[in-house]
């Protein structure tokens, strides 16, 4: 029987991915908030050795766009209104990982009452999916709304609720659910990278799209394995594998991936081929979001 465990605690890369300057540890409220590394889905079979998929929580993946020059835009972010909507498990964890890119958008580019709002969002979805464990702290909300734009307090703030969201993931047997979260917020993600970067040779975005295609590939494997469990999840790994299809077709994309020296290698993505790769996540995304 396979065991599968979901770290998505670490807001902060020991890699280099975050860093808000000075020491490792910082002062939030009083507390040691030593920042934790690698966020890692690690499938662990009884019988054998433990495969660990890395997969980044949404706030990593919004701050790598954020280095290649994504600005905020209004208007691009889910509608927050729409979060009633969503009615099922399936569709309230897309929407739970969706909301979570967009909150993540919205702190990295200093969105305060955006970020407020899509909190809330959150907040909402977790609780339907049986997750109010995760929120049982009603000061933890405030100190959200009271530090929104202090970079350091709120960092460990979301570090915290993603450690929370782990820990009921894997205490109550819901890796299904984890995996189809991550599908959201990744898609989203890639769908906001996709209509603010601009589609041309030297589009930033190009740059980025090793490291995607390896997260798309690990979030692949794990899909594959709940297939079987949820319907829909079938057609969720037809259409993420049309994605790969076309990130991989895109000239130095998989060179780069398995270069010893990455950064000699060059992507050359046409403008066509961006247009293609962008029109296909909205096309996923907007399937999602309905």
């Amino acid at each position: 029987m396979k065991k599968i465990s979901i770290l998505l605690a670490a807001a902060v890369l020991s890699t280099g991915l975050w860093s808000c300057g000075g020491d490792e540890n910082h002062d939030h409220d009083g507390k040691d908030t030593t920042a934790t590394t690698n966020d890692t889905m690690s499938v662990e079979d009884e019988t054998g050795p433990t495969d660990s998929y890395l997969l980044p929580s949404p706030l990593q993946i919004a701050y790598i766009f954020k280095k290649s020059g994504l600005k905020y835009q209004a208007g691009i972010a889910n509608d927050v209104k729409k979060e009633a909507s969503y009615s099922g498990s399936y569709e309230q964890s897309l929407g739970l990982g969706i909301y979570s890119s967009d909150l993540a958008y919205c702190v990295l580019n200093k969105q305060k009452q955006e970020a407020i709002s899509y909190m809330n969002a959150v907040k909402a979805l977790s609780d339907k999916l049986g997750m109010s464990t995760v929120f049982d702290s009603e000061s933890l909300l405030k100190r959200f709304e009271a530090n929104v734009v202090n970079e350091d307090s709120v960092m460990f703030i979301l570090s915290d609720i993603q450690s929370r969201s782990d820990e009921f993931f894997s205490s109550n047997d819901r890796q299904m659910s984890a995996a189809v979260v991550f599908s959201g917020a990744w898609v989203e993600s890639m769908y906001i990278a996709s209509k603010i970067l601009p589609k041309t040779k030297d589009s930033k975005m190009a740059d980025q799209l090793a490291d995607q295609l390896g997260i798309l590939e690990n979030l692949l494997k794990e899909l594959a394995n709940h297939k079987d469990k949820e319907p829909a999840i079938a057609n969720l790994i037809t259409q993420l594998e049309t994605v790969q299809g076309i990130i991989t077709s895109i000239p130095g994309v998989k060179e780069m991936m398995e270069s010893e020296k990455p950064q000699d290698v060059k992507i050359s993505a046409s403008e066509e081929q961006l247009k293609t790769l962008a029109a296909k996540l909205e096309e996923i995304r907007t399937a999602m979001v309905k």
